[in-house]
C-alpha cells in the first residue's frame, strides 16, 4: 500500500488530534499537535 505525506498526516489527526506532532521553533517553541499541523497543511494545499 502506497501511503503519500498528506495520508499520513490526515491519519493521525484522527487518531491522535491532540497529540503533539512537532514545535514549531521559529513561533517561540509553540507545540503544534497532529490536527492543527493537518489543518495548516490542508490550507496550504488549496492554495497551490
Amino acid at each position: 500500500m502506497q501511503m503519500f505525506l498528506g495520508d499520513w498526516l490526515r491519519r493521525r489527526a484522527l487518531l491522535t488530534p491532540e497529540k503533539v506532532a512537532l514545535i514549531d521553533a521559529e513561533a517561540g517553541m509553540v507545540p503544534v499537535t497532529y490536527r492543527a499541523w493537518d489543518e495548516s497543511a490542508g490550507r496550504t494545499a488549496k492554495i497551490g
